[in-house]
């Protein structure tokens, strides 16, 4: 075996791997930079309607605060996501204890409430601190749960029955 034809041989096979190595390497670096200029593109704009998006949430909770009606969401897994300083004089509960918690545990005959906002019943009675109060809710269901209106007609309801016991007095003394 002649020794110099075998490192000359050697030579030109690591001079060819090197080649083939810096070749890869250097297609590999024009991958990643092209990954990093698409990335580049797309990203702020996705970090944009992200900000946008949290932003018009952040303005519905700041509105829904200042509503005088109880409102909260509830998720397709029956948890209070949201609860308004309404819901909170409402029914007794604060935001911090309501949120995350079943709804049903939070909100007194929320059954019964969803059931009549389903069949259109105007007036619910519920007992809320050791008095009867009339509710009057709306549901609103959506992909991914619901949001429940709920407005305290207990004066409203108690005008509807003073006049209807008027109106059947009257009638009966006619």
């Amino acid at each position: 075996i002649d020794i110099d034809a075998f490192i000359d041989e050697t030579r030109a096979a690591q001079h060819r791997t090197y080649e083939a190595t810096l070749a890869v390497l250097g297609i590999a670096g024009v991958l990643a930079i092209a990954i990093a200029v698409a990335l580049l593109l797309r990203v702020p704009e996705r970090l944009r309607r992200a900000y946008a998006e949290q932003e018009q949430e952040a303005q519905a909770s700041r509105a829904l605060a200042h509503v005088s009606e109880a409102v909260f969401l509830v998720g397709d897994d029956e948890r209070v996501r949201y609860w308004n300083r309404a819901a909170e004089q409402l029914f007794g509960v604060d935001a911090d204890s309501a949120v995350g918690q079943p709804a049903r545990g939070v909100v007194v005959d929320y059954d019964e409430l969803v059931d009549a906002a389903d069949a259109g019943d105007q007036f619910v009675p519920v007992v809320l601190e050791s008095s009867e109060r009339w509710l009057v809710p709306v549901v609103r269901r959506f992909d991914g749960g619901s949001v429940v209106a709920v407005r305290d007609a207990t004066s409203a309801y108690a005008l509807e029955r003073a006049r209807t016991d008027f109106v059947a007095t009257a009638s009966h003394e006619l």
